[in-house]
């Protein structure tokens, strides 16, 4: 753009040098009235030349004016007259600061100084010029000091309008700076990649996590998987990249230990320049909170369906383990208006009636401890010892324990013990051990093993004998049920202690698993989660 700026200025030089030498020439043909044919020659080339220059400024976009050195314009292009709407009579007849924006009238004047400081040499800059309609215009040119030449003698000025760049490049700049906030102040992690897996660019969102992640910071150009990623993580990610640089859109939720929970929804997109993949941009979003609001509604409806199961649990039971006593008690009462002294299995009507009511306050008693048992409520939670817990059963069972003979082995090294609901824990080891002593088998020693594992989130204690066993193929579902019996009525029990364990280990936030063959054992596995110490 300067090059076509100087070049206009030499032009407008080389059309005054012409114009004089023109008018030199043609004072001497007038003392010389008999013109050689050399000298007709040269008066047409300079007139082609001054037809030529005239040209080139007056359609030129640059706008060109000449001011002598007290200012007062000498020349104007038409171009400038198109730029400004002032005429050049206009603007002989007021001062130049009257069209000068009035912030940057001493920026004109302190390139004036500059340039009259600098002869020949073109001092350039930006201003607003007032348009004759009242609007302001930003210029962009040159202003060059040509006082010195005296066939010159003026201050020339060549300028363009810039508005609308000027205007086009602050929307670029507005637009460039308004997708940097928006990039820069989410918190959706932004980067990009090139087919090396070499970080491309990202935004500040995804710096900082890698930072977290690792301890470092990523710079343009590093491998993207560099750090902070476990072998399996690595290979995942991979083939992630992978897909995406095979042109594939898609969307993977993933899961991230940061050291805590953290789950992400990652998105890429294949990056293209023409026909070929050259990277691909990629989005994620922490739904950590969204994981767990669906965990917590999918663990309230597990909840709610325990509920409504137990529900339908005691309905069973009132309909039929407390209306069955009810009905004899009112068989029995009828009897004993009919026949006082009546006899019934060596029994009399009263006894019986007291057999029922004895039968039915149990059934009560029951109902009221699986309702007490799942309020855990505020109950006090302390540090037990799995040994300390059994050696109280023991002495609990003692006489069970040497009429069967049973060899009790335990194993609770990992861990020792546990933070829970103390009464909880000794009621499900001793339901669990007078089971296995209950339903042993007569012609077999009874073995009872006892032994304790964990992860980073529970307790797991396993209780193992070779008794009798249970057809789980026929009452797996069973098993845990109230009043659920699978050995006749030989052995006395009324099919409460299973259930209470399961309810006690829910209520503690855990759960129970039984493995199980016919005449080879059992295996019950309690899973309690995790206390502070």
């Amino acid at each position: 753009m300067f090059f076509l700026i100087f070049l206009l200025v030499g032009i407008i030089i080389g059309l005054f040098i012409y114009v004089k030498y023109f008018l030199q020439n043609e004072k001497r043909s007038k003392a010389q009235p008999i013109a050689s044919f050399g000298s007709i020659s040269n008066i047409n080339e300079l007139q082609k030349a001054e037809a030529l220059f005239r040209a080139l400024i007056e359609n030129s976009h640059e706008a060109i004016t000449l001011n002598d050195r007290n200012g007062v314009p000498i020349y104007q292009s038409p171009s400038l007259e198109k730029m400004i709407g002032w005429t050049l009579e206009e603007r002989k007849l007021i001062n130049f600061t009257e069209y000068i924006h009035p912030d940057d009238i001493d920026i004109i004047k302190s390139k004036i100084q500059e340039a009259i400081g600098n002869p020949g040499k073109p001092i350039c800059g930006k201003h607003r010029i007032k348009h004759k309609d009242g609007h302001y215009i930003l210029v962009e040119g040159s202003i060059t000091n040509m006082l010195h030449d005296s066939n010159i003698s003026a201050m020339v000025s060549n300028f363009r309008d810039i508005t609308k760049q000027r205007e086009f490049e602050e929307k670029i700049e507005f637009d460039r700076n308004n997708l940097s906030s928006l990039i820069n102040n989410t918190n959706d992690l932004m980067w990009s990649v090139d087919n090396d897996l070499k970080l491309i660019t990202s935004n500040n969102a995804f710096d900082t996590t890698v930072k977290k992640m690792s301890g470092n910071t990523m710079s343009k150009g590093a491998y993207i998987l560099a750090s902070g990623f476990s072998e399996e993580q690595l290979d995942r990610y991979k083939m992630l990249y992978k897909r995406a640089l095979g042109g594939e859109v898609f969307t993977e939720i993933e899961y991230v230990d940061l050291p805590k929970d953290f789950w992400s929804e990652i998105s890429f997109y294949p990056l293209r320049k023409g026909e070929d993949i050259i990277g691909t941009a990629c989005f994620s979003r922490d739904v950590t909170e969204l994981k767990k609001s669906v965990k917590e509604t999918l663990d309230m409806v597990e909840i709610l369906q325990k509920r409504n199961k137990d529900l339908n649990q005691f309905s069973y039971i009132v309909s039929h383990n407390l209306r069955s006593p009810i009905a004899k008690i009112l068989g029995l009462s009828s009897l004993h208006k009919v026949d006082p002294e009546q006899n019934i299995n060596g029994k009399n009507i009263l006894e019986c009636i007291e057999d029922e009511v004895m039968h039915l306050d149990n059934v009560v008693k029951d109902i009221n401890n699986i309702i007490s048992v799942r309020d855990l409520g505020n109950k006090q939670k302390d540090y037990i010892t799995f040994e300390t817990e059994l050696q109280l059963i023991v002495q609990v069972l003692e006489n069970q324990i040497k009429e069967s003979n049973a060899q009790i082995t335990r194993n609770f090294n990992n861990p020792k013990g546990i933070v829970t609901v103390k009464s909880y824990m000794y009621s499900i080891m001793l339901n669990l051990l007078s089971n296995a002593i209950k339903y042993r088998q007569a012609e077999v020693p009874l073995n009872i093993h006892l032994e304790t594992n964990e992860d980073d989130k529970f307790v797991y204690l396993s209780v193992q004998d070779n008794g009798r066993g249970i057809d789980l193929e026929i009452n797996k579902d069973k098993v845990f049920g109230l009043y659920k019996r699978f050995h006749g009525n030989e052995i006395e029990g009324r099919g409460i202690g299973l259930n209470l364990v399961k309810v006690q280990a829910e209520s503690l936030g855990g759960s129970i698993e039984v493995e199980s063959v016919v005449n080879q054992g059992t295996i019950f596995k309690v899973r309690i989660p995790k206390l502070n110490n």
